[in-house]
């Protein structure tokens, strides 16, 4: 971890858990101390010193450890990114579990319950019993650590630190090309356009880096064909007609990468966009609801996008194709 002197200052120096017991910012109320941690991946095991978030503090303390992504196996589970550390009587125990192929199978050892038991073993027997309960979540396990420490100091309260990891919220400027694909029976045609506004991309690493909340506003000038019925001519013609839309997209974004080192990252979207018409040439429709999908994928700041728009339930309904490109102005 790289540290400054002063706020001002340029000079970083890098303090190890080897070199300091931990660190903290008061204002979010959020504590780490060095903590001896046991990293399994396959048939490797090592411990090694790491900087651990503080949850709770008592006659036993329980930390939270984000775990490096080499040094973790993810199959299924791609939220199972950490591990806990339980520090009893100056001794630190890692609950952890590992997915592993096994006869061409998936399976979980849950190593953290064999831990527990351990670590439980000079408490009540009903304590012990829940432990087959337990799942692997920082509230079971806070939970837990607090009811032991209860029945092994009574008169010592357990001290909690509830800190609320911040979402992470990403927006910027976007374009797009639309081209509509209509039905042979519907009046419009050869529908294209070239929308532009503004995405914000929410994300709360705390509940899960592999979904995040994609929403917009953007504005089309939407240039088609419109089929008319000439009375003079007795045929049917086709004049150029354009309207006016104001677009808000809202998707949920399925992340394929979660780590924001990560230079390319991809996703998946599935969502719906109200389609607001303030300008219509050819009747009085207001507002058009879409169903959308689409993949995409972010490299740096730049964010690349295909999407499939169906209007209404019918899957026979127009549709419109999208290829968008945006740039991320701001991370908060």
């Amino acid at each position: 971890m790289y540290f400054k002197s002063g706020i001002n200052e340029n000079k970083e120096e890098l303090l190890s858990p080897e070199l300091i017991k931990g660190f903290g910012f008061k204002k979010d109320d959020v504590h780490y101390e060095s903590v001896k941690a046991e990293i399994r991946k396959d048939t490797l095991a090592f411990s090694s010193p790491r900087f651990a978030r503080l949850i709770l503090r008592g006659y036993t303390n329980l930390y939270k450890l984000q775990v490096p992504e080499g040094e973790r196996r993810v199959i299924f589970n791609p939220d199972n990114t950490f591990v806990f550390i339980i520090r009893k009587e100056n001794q630190d125990y890692t609950l952890g579990q590992y997915e592993y192929w096994t006869n061409n199978q998936v399976s979980v050892n849950k190593r953290y319950m064999g831990i527990l038991n351990i670590i439980a073993n000079d408490c009540d027997k009903d304590l012990k019993s829940q432990i087959a309960n337990i799942s692997f979540t920082e509230k079971d396990f806070s939970n837990f650590i607090e009811r032991y420490n209860e029945c092994k100091s009574p008169e010592v309260k357990s001290e909690k630190f509830n800190a609320k990891i911040k979402s992470t919220l990403s927006h910027g400027v976007e374009a797009s090309f639309n081209t509509y694909l209509t039905p042979d029976n519907t009046l419009l045609s050869n529908g294209k356009g070239f929308p532009l506004g503004y995405f914000w991309t929410l994300n709360n690493p705390e509940i899960s880096r592999k979904y995040a909340t994609y929403f917009g506003i953007n504005y089309l000038s939407l240039d088609f064909n419109f089929s008319h019925e000439s009375k003079i001519l007795q045929q049917v013609i086709r004049v150029p007609a354009k309207m006016q839309i104001i677009r808000v997209p809202v998707s949920l974004q399925r992340n394929f990468v979660y780590s924001p080192n990560q230079l390319f990252k991809p996703f998946f979207n599935l969502g719906l966009s109200g389609a607001f018409i303030i300008k219509n040439e050819i009747d009085n429709s207001k507002f058009y609801p879409y169903f959308n999908i689409g993949i995409g994928a972010n490299i740096k700041s730049i964010r690349f996008g295909a999407l499939i728009e169906n209007e209404g339930v019918s899957l026979n309904g127009p549709k419109i194709i999208k290829f968008s490109l945006g740039y991320t102005l701001k991370r908060t």
